[in-house]
């Protein structure tokens, strides 16, 4: 059974003061699904967690089979060498997803 998103493609990077973290994510269920919000993690070479921030995905709501694009931005912190991602309900709970994985920044 798919999990409920895929992330299709992401890259995390920092310009100037701004830890950014881009993608795209697909609806993989037969329902729409509403108010997704995209949380990004950031961690130092150790897997030291640093910080967190959130942005609802582009489409809203993202209807069955439909892509999207969300954007993250947040305070840049020199110390930043991964990322990762979740996604959950805007005042709910997580939304399992696939290809989750940690990215070195860019």
């Amino acid at each position: 059974m798919p999990k409920p998103l895929s992330l299709l493609a992401f890259r995390c990077y920092n310009q100037y003061t701004h830890a950014f973290v881009e993608r795209m994510v697909r609806n993989n269920t037969n329902r729409r699904l509403e108010n997704v919000q995209a949380v990004a993690l950031h961690y130092t070479k150790d897997g030291t967690f640093i910080t967190s921030h959130d942005a609802l995905i582009d489409y809203n709501p993202i209807m069955p089979g439909q892509e999207s694009p969300v954007r993250t931005i947040g305070t840049w912190n020199p110390q930043m060498a991964t990322c990762k991602l979740n996604f959950k309900e805007s005042f709910g709970g997580t939304i399992p997803h696939e290809l989750r994985k940690y990215l070195a920044r860019q």
